[in-house]
């Protein structure tokens, strides 16, 4: 499977003026170069893979309807990724369920890498994954969003709405927590 080519802000710009006039082509285009990243920070929030794939959905359908309100001084994925958050937001909300380690299986996968290596790394990750888990909602979005999704400290606070200085107390308190909830896993982590 080919990797969709990356969107430079001239073309999110050409591609919502027309997705503003109705063009599905280019509604498809932001959809292609956009929607793994959609439904990873979904994902990564909810933990469960048809929930965030609802949350994707739900968040292009929301791109289709409501793209005019788009403001192209943003980036588009920023955008997106704040309708995802929202959405997944309210979703944790209606549904307070716990998540167990379980339910999170491997959200990225590296074919590069020896198959042994890849356990190791999945092992890891499962570890990390039930530590972030473990996180209060905001903590853990505030992390996925600038470790994860490689957002800036700028770009992560608009997406979830809160300032920037609020959005470092977030990611300070994130990872002392993670770093505590680690701390038993240690030797467990520094062996793989």
């Amino acid at each position: 499977m080919r990797e969709p080519k990356k969107h430079t802000t001239e073309d999110d710009q050409m591609c919502m003026a027309a997705i503003a006039t109705g063009n599905t082509r280019a509604f498809k285009a932001v959809m292609d170069a956009y929607m793994n990243d959609v439904f990873r920070y979904s994902y990564s929030l909810l933990g469960d893979a048809a929930r965030a794939e609802d949350t994707a959905q739900e968040t292009f359908t929301r791109l289709w309807t409501h793209g005019r309100s788009w403001s192209p001084k943003g980036r588009l994925k920023s955008w997106l990724l704040k309708i995802a958050h929202n959405l997944s937001i309210d979703e944790i909300r209606r549904n307070r369920g716990h998540v167990t380690i379980d339910d999170v299986g491997p959200v990225l996968v590296d074919g590069a890498a020896s198959p042994r290596a890849n356990l190791t790394r999945a092992e890891s990750a499962a570890i990390v994954k039930k530590a972030l888990f473990t996180l209060p909602e905001r903590q853990r979005a505030a992390l996925m969003l600038v470790h994860y999704n490689d957002r800036t400290n700028i770009e992560a606070a608009e997406i979830m709405d809160v300032s920037v200085d609020a959005l470092e107390s977030l990611l300070a308190r994130g990872r002392r927590t993670l770093r505590g909830a680690l701390a038993g896993e240690r030797t467990n982590l520094l062996d793989e």
